[in-house]
């Protein structure tokens, strides 16, 4: 599916396996130049029920995202994570309508994560996004990450050159500290 979340020296690595998830933030990251031309791209940020040191001492849940082409397509990998998650697929009428992926926000779900070695660095890839099991409790986003159009402009400009590929991007801070109250309501889950 090309979805990468990358561990680092100050943040660990997601445990593979599956996870219940919140959907807390989608990201419109422009366009960026591939192989394929200009495309247009989205990144869907997920909590995890797993949690993470924050350094000061206190845990908090995981974060893991997915980036991909903006595009609901009929072979689109966002159109089949979004079938997966919704568990039917879109209908001819939904497609013509179109989907406002910023009505994700607050959206549980269920969450596959593997990892992948690639030459010395190690990934948490985002497998699988499906519907939660009946039974299953839905997961509250907490107050550990700050949404990225409530982050300063400058952040968020660091943010989106260092996606582009600007080599002189400085960079972006992660997206911790505070998380506003989420309503899902019209969620486009039935």
């Amino acid at each position: 599916m090309g979805v990468t979340v990358t561990g680092s020296p100050t943040f660990e690595l997601h445990p593979a396996g599956p996870y219940s998830g919140v959907c807390v933030d989608v990201i419109d990251l422009g366009v960026k130049v591939t192989k394929f031309g200009p495309k247009p791209h989205v990144r869907i940020v997920w909590q995890t029920e797993h949690e993470i040191s924050t350094g000061d001492g206190e845990q908090a849940p995981a974060i893991v995202m997915t980036t991909m082409t903006k595009t609901i397509g009929k072979d689109s990998n966002l159109r089949k994570l979004l079938e997966s998650w919704r568990g039917k697929p879109f209908s001819e009428h939904e497609i013509e309508k179109g989907f406002d992926v910023e009505t994700l926000v607050g959206i549980p779900c269920a969450l596959n994560i593997v990892h992948r070695v690639v030459g010395e660095n190690k990934y948490a890839n985002v497998s699988t996004v499906m519907r939660l099991m009946k039974g299953v409790a839905p997961m509250e986003p907490t107050t550990h990450y700050v949404p990225f159009l409530q982050r300063p402009e400058e952040d968020q400009a660091a943010y989106l050159a260092r996606f582009r590929g600007d080599a002189a991007a400085p960079a972006a801070p992660r997206g911790v500290d505070v998380l506003q109250d989420i309503e899902p309501d019209g969620l486009p889950f039935p």
